[in-house]
């Protein structure tokens, strides 16, 4: 018997019975020094993450590689993909199908839609990492992290929470100054700068949208300003997009979708941007004109999702279950 037939002709299951009588029967004395071999076997064993009551709404990646998970059940959670798969049970390597969560963030009061990590250069302890969350009980929350992976923080409450908005708070980001931008159902969007304790945090209010904020993203803008702010929100048959000046705080570009706008990201050439929609489209637009350059169809259903990858091609996720991986130049799907 060997290890390769073991893995291709058995369940995972049957792989731990027979890893155990292999390993028993040849190398009853040295079983350590098959782990690397073991793991390489598994390598495409896909793993699940369980500890959700609800469903999941948002993920960020941590600096350290952990990541953070909201949830309708109110809740976050971080989880550790880099964990060891495989635990030692005596002299048997067994697999772990399931893993779950390092530390569990309560505190909010109804779902959390949203989340973003504050980069290491603005951190305010080197021992921690923070994180932010937004929330449909109209709070956006403050979290403090421990690095050291060791030291498991079970329950982590929040250490700011940030009040203002009078609706659910749908989408926030980290400004580059370490400032946040958050965006809610109330059609506001709010500057927070956690040094201004005076005024309860809260910088700016702007409320040039006219129904519920769905989605916020930020680029480098080198001609006029630090960064520039993209902002979308949806009306009944006509999605808005506003980009704020970092400088001035003015708006001054409005696009069409012909349903809510859910997402919206820059292209590389930082001249254009790529926008999803409920209509089932993506659409690609000038920056500084409401000039629509292309228009990405494929999906059957809502797109929720949208990034640039490192070669500059498009992806996007749908409600039909696929992703796509588009050309930014020809507008042609690739990939499905």
């Amino acid at each position: 018997m060997s290890l390769n037939k073991i893995f291709n002709e058995s369940t995972i299951f049957e792989q731990q019975q027979n890893i155990k009588t292999y390993l028993e029967k040849f190398f009853p004395n040295v079983i350590t020094d098959l782990i690397s071999e073991y793991a390489y076997f598994l390598k495409d064993i896909t793993y699940t993450f369980k500890g959700h009551d609800g469903a999941i709404t948002c993920l960020a990646i941590l600096p350290d590689g952990r990541f953070a998970s909201g949830s309708t059940d109110s809740t976050l959670k971080i989880w550790n993909p880099t964990k060891q798969m495989l635990k030692k049970d005596q002299t048997f390597f067994k697999v772990i199908d399931k893993i779950t969560y390092d530390s569990i963030l309560i505190g909010h009061s109804k779902r959390v839609n949203c989340v973003d990590v504050f980069p290491d250069n603005i951190a305010t302890s080197t021992s921690t990492i923070r994180i932010i969350s937004g929330s449909d009980d109209s709070t956006l929350k403050i979290w403090n992290i421990n690095k050291e992976q060791h030291q498991i923080q079970y329950k982590i409450n929040s250490d700011i929470t940030l009040v203002g908005h009078t609706d659910s708070v749908t989408c926030v980001k980290i400004l580059p100054d370490g400032k946040i931008i958050s965006g809610s159902s109330d059609y506001t969007l709010k500057i927070w700068n956690l040094q201004a304790i005076d005024t309860k945090y809260c910088e700016n209010t702007f409320e040039h949208h006219y129904e519920n904020i769905q989605c916020i993203t930020i680029f480098p803008d080198h001609n006029c300003c630090k960064y520039r702010i993209i902002s979308g929100s949806n009306g009944s048959t006509v999605s808005t997009l506003k980009i704020l000046d970092q400088k001035n705080w003015k708006y001054s570009l409005s696009i069409q979708h012909s349903n809510i706008t859910t997402c919206v990201s820059v292209l590389s050439d930082l001249c254009r941007i790529v926008t999803g929609s409920c209509d089932r489209t993506l659409k690609i637009f000038n920056l500084d004109t409401p000039e629509n350059i292309l228009t990405l169809t494929g999906h059957t259903r809502p797109t929720s999702c949208v990034d640039i990858l490192p070669d500059g091609k498009i992806i996007s996720g749908s409600y039909d279950e696929t992703l796509k991986i588009w050309n930014q130049n020809t507008g042609k799907c690739e990939l499905t």
